[in-house]
Protein backbone atom coordinates (compact mmCIF):
# COMPACT_ATOMS: atom_id res chain seq x y z
CA UNK A 1 0.00 0.00 0.00
CA UNK A 2 1.56 3.69 -0.68
CA UNK A 3 1.35 6.25 1.65
CA UNK A 4 -1.18 8.68 1.45
CA UNK A 5 0.95 11.26 3.82
CA UNK A 6 2.69 13.63 1.22
CA UNK A 7 6.41 13.99 1.48
CA UNK A 8 8.79 16.27 0.44
CA UNK A 9 11.92 15.37 -1.47
CA UNK A 10 15.16 16.97 -0.46
CA UNK A 11 16.46 15.83 -3.83
CA UNK A 12 14.19 17.84 -5.72
CA UNK A 13 13.00 20.54 -3.29
CA UNK A 14 9.03 19.76 -3.95
CA UNK A 15 6.38 17.21 -3.12
CA UNK A 16 7.00 13.54 -3.69
CA UNK A 17 4.84 12.49 -6.97
CA UNK A 18 4.49 9.23 -4.54
CA UNK A 19 3.96 6.77 -7.63
CA UNK A 20 5.65 3.36 -7.82
CA UNK A 21 9.13 4.00 -10.28
CA UNK A 22 9.15 7.65 -9.96
CA UNK A 23 10.52 10.13 -7.01
CA UNK A 24 11.57 8.49 -3.88
CA UNK A 25 9.71 4.90 -4.80
CA UNK A 26 12.52 4.51 -7.56
CA UNK A 27 16.30 3.19 -7.08
CA UNK A 28 17.68 5.80 -8.48
CA UNK A 29 16.23 8.49 -5.74
CA UNK A 30 18.13 7.30 -3.60
CA UNK A 31 21.59 7.38 -5.50
CA UNK A 32 20.60 10.90 -5.88
CA UNK A 33 19.98 11.19 -2.22
CA UNK A 34 23.64 10.16 -1.32
CA UNK A 35 25.49 11.86 -4.26
CA UNK A 36 23.34 15.40 -4.72
CA UNK A 37 23.14 18.72 -3.18
CA UNK A 38 20.46 18.48 -0.67
CA UNK A 39 17.90 21.09 -1.23
CA UNK A 40 16.72 21.59 3.17
CA UNK A 41 15.09 25.18 2.33
CA UNK A 42 13.56 24.56 -0.55
CA UNK A 43 12.28 21.25 0.74
CA UNK A 44 10.81 23.29 4.34
CA UNK A 45 9.23 26.21 1.90
CA UNK A 46 7.56 23.61 -0.51
CA UNK A 47 6.14 21.72 2.56
CA UNK A 48 4.80 25.13 4.26
CA UNK A 49 3.40 26.14 0.45
CA UNK A 50 1.63 22.62 1.14
CA UNK A 51 0.25 23.65 4.10
CA UNK A 52 2.96 22.27 6.92
CA UNK A 53 3.29 24.25 10.06
CA UNK A 54 4.92 22.22 12.46
CA UNK A 55 8.07 20.06 11.00
CA UNK A 56 9.17 17.07 13.20
CA UNK A 57 12.67 15.97 13.00
CA UNK A 58 13.29 12.38 13.47
CA UNK A 59 16.73 11.12 14.57
CA UNK A 60 19.49 10.93 17.09
CA UNK A 61 20.84 14.69 17.05
CA UNK A 62 19.40 18.23 16.66
CA UNK A 63 20.59 19.57 13.70
CA UNK A 64 17.75 20.42 11.43
CA UNK A 65 14.98 21.54 13.54
CA UNK A 66 16.75 24.95 14.09
CA UNK A 67 17.46 25.53 10.50
CA UNK A 68 13.99 25.29 9.98
CA UNK A 69 13.31 28.09 11.99
CA UNK A 70 15.71 30.13 10.25
CA UNK A 71 13.99 29.05 7.02
CA UNK A 72 10.46 29.72 8.22
CA UNK A 73 9.16 32.43 10.47
CA UNK A 74 5.91 30.67 11.37
CA UNK A 75 7.15 27.00 11.67
CA UNK A 76 7.10 25.08 14.90
CA UNK A 77 10.08 22.65 14.79
CA UNK A 78 10.08 19.68 17.25
CA UNK A 79 13.44 18.54 17.85
CA UNK A 80 13.95 14.90 18.86
CA UNK A 81 13.97 15.32 22.48
CA UNK A 82 10.82 17.04 22.53
CA UNK A 83 8.82 14.40 21.10
CA UNK A 84 6.98 11.72 23.49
Amino acid sequence: MLTTVPLVSTVTGALDPGTPGEGMLDPEYWVGQVRGAVRFRDAVEAAAAAGATVFAEIGPDRVLAPLVGQTLDTAVAVPPEAQA
